[in-house]
C-alpha cells in the first residue's frame, strides 16, 4: 500500500499519540502513514494491507474522529466548544486539523493557548473510551446491544453516528429517546457502565494479575484496554498480541468457551435451559453478559446465579490446548475431525461438526461421548489423589501435594522433573479415561463418616471426582457441615488413603 499524499509536516504525530506501540507506528511509517490524519485521509479497507494492524482498529479509529465535540465535554472546555461551533468546526476531525494560527484569525483565540489545549487532550483516552464495544452503552439492554452489533454497529462511537431513524427502526425506541440516550454519553457514563458491566479477565481464573495487566500492555494497543472477557470476546483477534503468544492461547481459549453452546454442559439441568432459551439465551457468551438488573425473573434469576460462577471457571479449558486430540474418547472424535492427528483437545471439543452432531443427539449419548463436565473436573483435581502420586519420592510429595492435574502443563518440567513422567502419560491416547476410570471411587469407599457420606450421595455427589469437583460452600449448604470441616476432609484425602479404605471395605 503506497500513497501519493503525506500530510505529515501539518499533522499529528502517531509517535506523541501513545495510541499504537512502537513497533506498529514503526511499521506504519514505513506506509508513509506518520500522522493520525495520514490514517484518516489516506487509508481505505480495499486498499489496506497492513496485516500487523486489522483494518477494524483504523476503521474504529476513524469513527471517533467524526465525532460531535459535545461527547468530549468533560476532556475539552464547553466554551471553547461554543466558539468551534460558530466557525463551523464540529468534529473531533475538525479540532485537530484547524492551525492555530488560522483558529486565532476566526476566533480571536490566541494561537499558544490553543496550542496547549490541543497538546493537553488526551486523544488516546477519547479513543480508548468511544471504541469501546456497544454492549457498553448505558440504557440499552444486552438485547438490545447484540442488535446492535448483529447490523455492524460494533462501537459507541458507531451507535453515536448511526441515523436515529435507522437505530429507531433497529432497537424500537422512539428517536427523542435515543437522542437522550446519546447525550447522556461522556467519558464519565461510559467508564461507569465499562466497571459496573464488565468481568474482568481475571474472574475466569485462567488469568493472574499479571496477566490482566498484560492483556493491556502486551497489545498493539498504547492505551488501556481489552480487560474485561466482553471484549475479548467481541474485540480481541490474534494480530493483537504478536509478542505474546501464550496470552492469546488463554484470550482463544475464553473465545472458545464464550462461543459454546449451553446445551453440551452435560451439568445444566432441563429445567435451566429451558427457561434460558425462552429468554433467548442459549451460548454461554449470553448466560455470562446478561446483567444482573435486567433479570427481572426470579425464577430466571435463580438459575442463571447456579450455574454462572461454574460457568465463568476458564482455567481447565486452556489446558485442552495443551493436550493433543486422542487423549480423550478418540475413537469417537476421529471419526468425526477432519486431520484428527493434528489437532489438539481444544480444537476437537470447539468443533463446529462435533458440537452439531452431538446436540442433535439425546443426553445420554452427549454424557457417554462429551463430557465437558467430567474431563474438566478432572483436571482441576489434585494430584495426590491419582495412581501417580504413590510414584513421587516420599521426601517430594508434600511439595506437590496441592499441584491439581491441569497445573503439570504450566509447570517447569525441567526444574519439577518428579512431575515430567505424569506429563507424559497425560499425552497418551485416551488418557483421561483412563484417569477418569481410576479416579471412578464410590463415596462409600472414602471413609468419609457416614452420615456425609450419605447426604451426598442423596446429591448426586457420589464419587471422588464429584467430591473434589464440587465447591466446598455448596457441599457445606448440602451436608450442614462446616466448610473448614470439608476441607479439612480433602487436605487429608490422598491415594494411598482411598486405597485403604477400598482394601477394609473388601
Amino acid at each position: 500500500m503506497q500513497r501519493n499524499l503525506r500530510i505529515s509536516d501539518t499533522g499529528t504525530d502517531l509517535a506523541e499519540l501513545d495510541i499504537l506501540k512502537p513497533h506498529i507506528v514503526d511499521i506504519l511509517e514505513e506506509y508513509n502513514l506518520v500522522t493520525i490524519e495520514d490514517l484518516y485521509f489516506s487509508t481505505s479497507e480495499r486498499e489496506w494491507t497492513v496485516s500487523e494492524l486489522p483494518w477494524k482498529i483504523i476503521k474504529s479509529f476513524k469513527q471517533v474522529l467524526n465525532l460531535p465535540l459535545k461527547y468530549i465535554s468533560d476532556m475539552l472546555d464547553k466554551e471553547l466548544i461554543e466558539v468551534l461551533k460558530k466557525i463551523e468546526i464540529t468534529t473531533l476531525l475538525g479540532f485537530m486539523l484547524i492551525s492555530p494560527e488560522n483558529l486565532m484569525e476566526k476566533t480571536g483565540i490566541p494561537d499558544e493557548r490553543f496550542e496547549n489545549i490541543k497538546r493537553g487532550l488526551a486523544l488516546s483516552d477519547i479513543l480508548g473510551t468511544f471504541t469501546l464495544s456497544s454492549y457498553y452503552i448505558p440504557s440499552l439492554t444486552f438485547e438490545q446491544t447484540e442488535i446492535l452489533r448483529e447490523n455492524k454497529i460494533s462501537t459507541i462511537a458507531d451507535f453515536i453516528l448511526t441515523s436515529n431513524q435507522k437505530l429507531s427502526k433497529l432497537l424500537e425506541i422512539p428517536s427523542k429517546d435515543l437522542n437522550t440516550i446519546k447525550n447522556s454519553l461522556t467519558a464519565q457514563t461510559i467508564q461507569a457502565s465499562y466497571e459496573d458491566r464488565g468481568i474482568f479477565a481475571a474472574e475466569t481464573k485462567l488469568f493472574d494479575k499479571l496477566e490482566q495487566r498484560q492483556l493491556s500492555r502486551d497489545s498493539i494497543i498504547q492505551f488501556e484496554r481489552f480487560q474485561t472477557i466482553q471484549e475479548i470476546y467481541y474485540v480481541v483477534e490474534e494480530e493483537f498480541y504478536p509478542s505474546n503468544p501464550d496470552l492469546w492461547s488463554k484470550v482463544s481459549a475464553v473465545k472458545k468457551v464464550l462461543d459454546l453452546p449451553l446445551r453440551i454442559f452435560t451439568e445444566i439441568s432441563e429445567y435451566s435451559l429451558e427457561v434460558w432459551e425462552q429468554n433467548n439465551i442459549k451460548y454461554v457468551y449470553q448466560l455470562l453478559f446478561l446483567p444482573d438488573e435486567e433479570i427481572k425473573d426470579p425464577v430466571l434469576y435463580r438459575s442463571i446465579s447456579t450455574y454462572s460462577s461454574k460457568m465463568l471457571e476458564m482455567r481447565a479449558f486452556h489446558y485442552f490446548a495443551k493436550l493433543p486430540s486422542s487423549v480423550y474418547n478418540s475413537s469417537f472424535f476421529r471419526n468425526i475431525v477432519q486431520d484428527f492427528e493434528e489437532k489438539t483437545l481444544s480444537d476437537v471439543v470447539t468443533d463446529k461438526k462435533v458440537i452439531s452432531l452431538l446436540l442433535s443427539k439425546d443426553k445420554h449419548s452427549l454424557t457417554d461421548n462429551y463430557n465437558l463436565t467430567l474431563i474438566r473436573a478432572l483436571l482441576e483435581l489434585p494430584i495426590r489423589i491419582t495412581p501417580f502420586f504413590n510414584r513421587i519420592k516420599k521426601i517430594r510429595r508434600e511439595e506437590y501435594k496441592n499441584t491439581k492435574i491441569g497445573d503439570v502443563f504450566d509447570i517447569d518440567l525441567v526444574e519439577h522433573s518428579a512431575l515430567a513422567p505424569f506429563y507424559n502419560k497425560l499425552q497418551e491416547v485416551d488418557s483421561l479415561n483412563n484417569m477418569v476410570a481410576d479416579l471412578a471411587v464410590p463415596i462409600s469407599s472414602m471413609g468419609l463418616p457416614r452420615e456425609l457420606a450419605l447426604k451426598l450421595s442423596k446429591s448426586s455427589i457420589n464419587t471422588l471426582i464429584d467430591f473434589f469437583s464440587t465447591p466446598v460452600k455448596t457441599i457445606a449448604e448440602i451436608t450442614g457441615i462446616p466448610q473448614r470441616y470439608i476441607r479439612e476432609i480433602q487436605d487429608n484425602l490422598d491415594y494411598s488413603l482411598i486405597q485403604s479404605f477400598k482394601k477394609a471395605q473388601t
